[in-house]
């Protein structure tokens, strides 16, 4: 188990993503205590209860999100989580939420892992399917996406004599060579395309061998699917 607790908003979306998590936050672990009937009988009197287990998942219109999957308490470089009972109500911890706490991942062979990971995974598919899991796993694009939104990434647009513009598109499967989105911004100028269009991104490589995401302005909303 790694025992380094940092700020949950200095984790990257490649930290975290499909990461079994320990929030360290005592406030936090005493909220959620009648939420799942964990932890409430089972403290000793000399026990804090002060820790929530997560994992984490995206969510595509809601963003990076934590299921919660038990309470514990952590003291002296050891942890103690309890049994959950209720499993029937599901709570789901937001990134603000996330991004003010201490937190730290939890490695391979955690027994928490091992009781969980079923539960915790089963969930995360019915926010997912193979084309969004295939866009997620593309490390190339990680330096245009959205920390909190992980797919939604900065595409920048170019037409003729208009300026270079950055706007948000929210990808939804992969094209060949392309990704397909939707734009979430209205743009300040006419590229002829408005927010809520589908869009063909294109990933390339400029004459500086750096990387840009380029709107394919010339496809809008036309034989997107094929």
């Amino acid at each position: 188990m790694d025992s380094t607790f940092k700020k949950g908003n200095e984790y990257s979306f490649r930290d975290i993503y499909g990461k079994f998590i320990h929030i360290l936050d005592m406030d936090l672990a005493n909220s959620y205590v009648n939420t799942t009937n964990s932890g409430n009988d089972s403290t000793s009197n000399d026990e804090i209860l002060n820790s929530v287990f997560v994992y984490c998942y995206v969510d595509h219109t809601v963003g990076l999100s934590f299921l919660m999957l038990t309470l514990g308490v952590y003291e002296d470089n050891r942890t103690k989580y309890f049994d959950r009972v209720d499993y029937d109500n599901r709570v789901v911890i937001s990134k603000d939420i996330f991004n003010n706490v201490n937190a730290r991942i939890l490695s391979e062979g955690s027994s928490i892992i091992d009781e969980y990971e079923t539960y915790a995974k089963e969930h995360a598919k019915m926010y997912s399917n193979e084309e969004l899991d295939r866009l997620r796993d593309i490390e190339l694009i990680d330096q245009f996406r959205n920390n909190d939104y992980p797919d939604d990434i900065i595409v920048y647009f170019s037409k003729d004599d208009l300026k270079l513009e950055a706007m948000w598109v929210r990808l939804e499967r992969e094209g060949k060579p392309y990704m397909i989105g939707q734009l979430l911004n209205e743009p300040d100028q006419d590229f002829g395309c408005n927010v809520g269009d589908t869009l063909r991104v294109y990933l390339i490589k400029t004459d500086d061998d750096e990387l840009i995401t380029l709107a394919d302005l010339d496809n809008v909303n036309k034989d997107i699917w094929e």
